[in-house]
């Protein structure tokens, strides 16, 4: 299957400046991706044709400016960009909107068809939260994993040095795999996987 368009695009919705992520829907029915440029997210059907193009460039509900993640469940897309979450249906209709306090980098779908987010952030004691499970952007983010080591915390005040990580969901197992990189420490590396029951 191809996707999008090579050369000269006729519409400027299925061009690709750069894909950021690309996940399945969780029935097989599209495929989402998230771009660097606006249109941020591409719905596809299976055959490559685009279904839908949404979220603008700009800071009102259902835009965005530099969105980092994104993640699907069931019929639902969680859009993710420094400071902000925004959750839409998978033709472009906002159904939530609101402020985060936290950087976040990867997402996947849930173990209960919620999301879960890697994006590291601070406690009010300084500890860091790497992953918090959303149900619903109105509900207490329940964390899934905290604390840190020094070289941990190190990595997370650096990202311009070099930090990836990846959340992802296959079947019941959920996985994250992280590399921190720092001047110090060339490289701590971690990864965590956990069984989903539902």
């Amino acid at each position: 299957m191809r996707i999008g368009v090579e050369v000269n695009p006729a519409s400027e919705a299925e061009a690709f400046r750069r894909i950021l992520d690309a996940q399945l829907t969780p029935d097989g029915r599209f495929i989402v991706a998230l771009d660097a440029s606006p249109p941020f997210v591409h719905v596809f059907n299976p055959d490559g044709s685009l279904e839908a193009a949404f979220v603008p460039r700009g800071q009102g509900p259902g835009e965005a400016e530099s969105p980092e993640a994104l993640a699907v469940s069931n019929d639902r897309i969680l859009v993710l960009e420094p400071g902000r979450a925004s959750v839409l249906t998978l033709d472009g209709e906002l159904v939530e909107d609101r402020p985060i306090d936290f950087w976040p980098t990867s997402a996947a779908r849930g173990c209960a068809d919620g999301f879960l987010v890697y994006g590291p952030g601070a406690y009010d004691d300084g500890s860091i939260v790497w992953i918090r499970s959303f149900q619903a952007l109105e509900e207490t983010p329940v964390s899934i994993l905290d604390g840190a080591s020094p070289a941990e915390v190190s990595a997370y005040r650096s990202r311009d040095r070099g930090r990836s990580s990846r959340l992802a969901r296959a079947g019941g197992l959920a996985v994250l795999h992280h590399d921190g990189r720092t001047p110090r420490k060339m490289s701590s590396y971690g990864r965590w996987a956990w069984n989903c029951t539902s």
